[in-house]
């Protein structure tokens, strides 16, 4: 008899906390929405900082509402389908908003600091990226 009165209770719960979780993830998308010119990584075993002045390279990346797409020097180099998760952070140990591209072989945590994207790859001794956003 309790447990059919916990039961409803519990679904109640999970369907809220599910809800919350996609309505953010759909605003995280819809934030991302545009294009992104790159200023600068920073980061890997040697703590160095890459920027298009010392590579001699212009990234720019554009996200649609289902495509990530990567352009190195007026070139596309990556288009491919994205998700957005929210998931625990390796670097941060928080749960953080993550792009997932389709083939799973990148992640990346993110946020967005006014018209700034800092995207951060979720392994050790990776790159700390910020963009700019273009209009």
């Amino acid at each position: 008899m309790m447990m059919k009165k916990i039961l409803p209770i519990i679904f109640m719960l999970l369907a809220f906390t599910s809800c919350s979780n996609d309505d953010g993830n759909t605003t995280a998308k819809k934030n991302l929405q545009g294009h992104w010119l790159w200023v600068s990584s920073s980061g890997g075993y040697s703590g160095s900082t890459l920027t298009p002045a010392t590579t001699n390279q212009k990234k720019e990346l554009e996200f649609s509402r289902d495509y990530m797409i990567l352009y190195i020097d007026d070139k596309l180099v990556l288009k491919e389908k994205f998700a957005i998760v929210t998931k625990k952070s390796l670097l941060y140990n928080k749960n953080r908003k993550t792009i997932i591209l389709e083939k799973g072989y990148i992640q990346q945590s993110f946020e967005i600091i006014d018209d700034a994207l800092i995207l951060s790859e979720e392994c050790s001794d990776c790159y700390t990226t910020i963009y700019k956003r273009i209009e």
